[in-house]
């Protein structure tokens, strides 16, 4: 086990959290085969939907077929994050995360015309809530398994509230562009920010949980919007933090890092793009005579698109100098952590060479001796 445990770069903690978080997610998957949903129709039938009928039967449809693959994809990371967690770190519970919002979505989903139709209410089952309990379990373990070091200190606390209330007030200077919502403006620029000072767990925290929760609270719009269009939208800025090494690793600008953190970002845009229009596809445009996917994407392009565009510009301007100055002065406690861990080892690695030297000398004056003994 030591071992092992040696190969993974893990401590025991570490590596049990990995483990269990491993066991939850496959009993959270295995569980939503089951009845998930029980529907009440106007005509007092009561329906139970399952797993497997979404998943293999009478109501698969892309949106299923999405949620299905993401939980196979989370159930592989897992492993791969013990050999790889250094590349991969932050992605699996986002995909878990994506999951448990969609299973969430999928009563309004078969409600929506052409699936269960004149729906009366309906209840999650008690094997959903289970499932759910399970896959948020697997999340939670996975970001104390991966994030054990990315410890809140007072210090981070506070610089993520001035960029979580910053990103608030930009979400109120804006250009309005929609009938039931959507707009052009700076808000997700400080948790871009945020992305490129701090990890993956503190960066989705900040981002999709405490930022996404305010926002869908202080719009008004309902908090069956939260998943995906708030949570999944604004959460995915975690994708930049994950190779924040590679931007900010050099201390100053670089163009390679350039075009990385430019790459993310658009990928940061087609993800809140996607999210959203899942959401308006759900909750507003499903209930048209004739709902497309097509016009919900084409509707929120119609802001997301642009706002990503302006994103990328304004976070080139910052990128060439005034990030890097901020680093200079104001370095945040990750880099501080990593730089203790870094010259920690490097003292580690001084001494091992130096033992293996004393150990070299001691053997070679041994070999000395023996030899000077045989030739007398």
């Amino acid at each position: 086990m030591k071992k092992l445990l040696e190969f993974l770069h893990l401590d025991l903690q570490s590596f049990i959290l990995y483990c269990l978080s491993f066991l939850f997610l496959i009993i959270g998957f295995t569980l939503s085969f089951f009845n998930l949903v029980s529907f009440e129709t106007t005509e007092d039938l009561v329906e139970e939907v399952s797993g497997t009928s979404m998943f293999f039967g009478e109501y698969f449809n892309g949106f299923i077929l999405c949620i299905f693959i993401l939980n196979v994809v989370s159930l592989i990371m897992i492993p791969i994050s013990l050999f790889f967690k250094k590349y991969v770190k932050g992605i699996t519970p986002l995909l878990i995360l994506v999951v448990v919002a969609g299973l969430f979505l999928i009563p309004t989903f078969l409600n929506s015309p052409g699936m269960i139709s004149e729906v009366y209410s309906f209840e999650y089952t008690t094997t959903f809530i289970l499932a759910a309990v399970f896959e948020i379990l697997s999340c939670l373990l996975l970001f104390g398994a991966e994030g054990k070091t990315d410890v809140f200190s007072v210090k981070s606390m506070t610089e993520i509230a001035v960029l979580v209330a910053l990103a608030l007030g930009l979400n109120y200077l804006k250009i309005p562009l929609g009938a039931t919502g959507g707009s052009i403006n700076l808000q997700i620029v400080p948790l871009f920010v945020i992305a490129l000072r701090y990890g993956p767990a503190k960066t989705f925290i900040a981002s999709g949980l405490v930022y996404g929760l305010l926002s869908c609270v202080l719009d008004g719009y309902g908090l069956f919007t939260f998943p995906m269009e708030y949570m999944i939208a604004f959460g995915s800025v975690m994708i930049v933090s994950i190779f924040r090494k590679f931007i900010m690793g050099k201390d100053h600008f670089t163009w390679y890092g350039l075009l990385i953190l430019s790459g993310l970002i658009i990928g940061q845009t087609l993800i809140r793009w996607f999210a959203a229009s899942i959401d308006s596809y759900v909750f507003y445009l499903a209930y048209l005579d004739t709902p497309t996917f097509g016009a919900a994407l084409i509707y929120n392009a119609i802001y997301v698109l642009p706002t990503g565009a302006i994103n990328v510009a304004v976070l080139i301007v910052l990128y060439i100098k005034p990030l890097f100055m901020i680093n200079s002065v104001l370095p945040s406690q990750d880099d501080l952590n990593l730089k203790t861990i870094k010259s920690s080892e490097e003292e580690n690695s001084e001494v091992e060479n130096q033992n293996l030297e004393e150990d070299s000398t001691i053997e070679n004056s041994k070999e000395t001796k023996d030899n000077s003994d045989k030739s007398l």
